[in-house]
């Protein structure tokens, strides 16, 4: 009975001032459990929250790593820059067309710099047209190109208000062939035609296509044949 008043329980062990304490107790302990469970849900948030921000930075990272940085032309006062040249030219609309072409080349199909030229000379020959000289080349990879090697296609630029022409077709075919490309394209931006060397035919010939095959296509054979 210690601590019992006697006033309000007759000495009977249930004083009001006891049960109140005994009541303030039990609270307090409540609030401790209360407060550690806090802790603990704040500390598993918090490493939640931080394997969330991990993840994030994993996707993050992963979306960095598979994004295509977009190549954009340019053009200052009357000149157009070439990056496969590393040279400015004067600004005339084929130019413009070649220029725009790479940078679909390069955005669109992930094809590099390294391993597109231009102006490359098909032929040895210096009579007539065996003379003449491709606007696009592209090479499988930079070593084909610097080996000398068979190209993959061949572009032919025309400008914006030139109609490409069947006889344009017949160039193509004479470019792709000394070339030894696979495939050939003529474009003025506005209008593209696409073809693939027919090599079984005799002679050559051009079947018309719907694109062009991406840079992580070109070395298996089985694609490029598809």
């Amino acid at each position: 009975r210690s601590g019992c008043c006697s006033r309000c329980c007759g000495g009977r062990g249930y004083c009001r001032s006891r049960l109140l304490f005994s009541d303030l107790l039990h609270d307090e302990a409540e609030d401790l459990d209360d407060n550690n469970q806090a802790d603990q849900d704040h500390k598993h948030g918090n490493k939640a929250h931080q394997n969330n921000l991990n993840g994030a930075d994993v996707g993050l990272h992963n979306l960095t790593s598979f994004h295509r940085s977009v190549m954009e032309i340019k053009i200052e006062s009357n000149q157009i820059y070439s990056p496969i040249r590393d040279k400015w030219f004067v600004l005339k609309p084929e130019e413009e067309v070649r220029q725009r072409y790479v940078c679909r080349l390069v955005d669109s199909y992930g094809y590099g710099i390294k391993q597109m030229g231009e102006e490359v000379k098909v032929t040895n020959s210096q009579r007539g047209q065996g003379a003449a000289r491709a606007d696009i080349v592209i090479w499988r990879n930079e070593e084909d190109k610097r080996k000398g090697k068979n190209a993959l296609i061949v572009v032919e630029c025309k400008a914006e208000n030139v109609t490409i022409r069947q006889a344009d077709y017949f160039q193509g075919y004479n470019y792709a062939a000394w070339a030894g490309a696979k495939f050939f394209v003529t474009t003025n931006l506005k209008e593209t035609r696409i073809f693939k060397v027919v090599e079984d035919a005799m002679p050559k010939k051009l079947e018309e296509i719907a694109d062009i095959p991406s840079a992580d296509m070109v070395n298996d054979d089985k694609k490029i044949k598809a």
